[in-house]
């Protein structure tokens, strides 16, 4: 059973705002979009810096990720997760004990995400101290 415990990095934030501002039809307001991200901003999301876009780029030739997906594994493989949430990366696929788990095709992982409209990213840690959010459009169930 996997634990309830996840990561958000700035990356994922990023991709949030531009598909629910640009992409989504109807999409929400601007301003509604920026209050998600700085209420989310309470989770201490992974940052991007130099060494994150070091580990980005040594992951686009070897997986073919995009540059945007690279981040966003560099950043949870940096928050020591064991889960990558995604439903456009190849589900079952592991770089170094990070196992990306598409979870409209995994069970277990449907169960954990229950509520997710469309869940892009979540990076799941191992370790139980650590919390997080699987997506912006999932709320925190923990009690």
């Amino acid at each position: 059973m996997l634990a309830r415990t996840a990561r958000l990095s700035v990356p994922v934030l990023q991709e949030y705002y531009v598909n629910v501002t640009q992409k989504l039809r109807p999409g929400l307001p601007k301003e509604m979009a920026r209050q998600d991200v700085r209420n989310l901003l309470a989770w201490q999301p992974v940052n991007t810096d130099a060494l994150l876009l070091e580990s980005a780029w040594g992951l686009t030739d070897p997986y073919g990720f995009s540059w945007w997906d690279a981040q966003i594994v560099a950043a949870a493989r940096r928050a020591e997760c064991t889960v990558l949430l995604s439903e456009d990366m190849q589900h079952g696929l592991n770089i170094d004990g990070l196992c990306i788990l598409n979870p409209f095709l995994h069970p277990e992982v449907a169960r954990y995400s229950e509520g997710v409209q469309r869940t892009r990213m979540a990076a799941v840690t191992s370790d139980t101290s650590r919390s997080g959010l699987l997506h912006p459009g999932l709320r925190d169930t923990r009690a």
